[in-house]
């Protein structure tokens, strides 16, 4: 894991890393991450204060 961090693979930050990011492959990723951030404060949402 060093010899990446040595040579500037850095994962979605780079395109490179543990695996081969395209901007397409960036999207995705960052699409479902949204979607399991959403699903989870849906799942919370009772519980967290009224913003005003």
């Amino acid at each position: 894991m060093s010899d990446r961090i040595e040579n500037g693979k850095f994962g979605m930050k780079t395109g490179e890393g543990f695996f081969t990011w395209t901007a397409e492959t960036i999207q995705a990723e960052r699409e479902r991450y949204q979607d399991a951030w959403r699903a989870g404060l849906k799942i919370i949402q009772k519980d967290l204060p009224e913003i005003k």
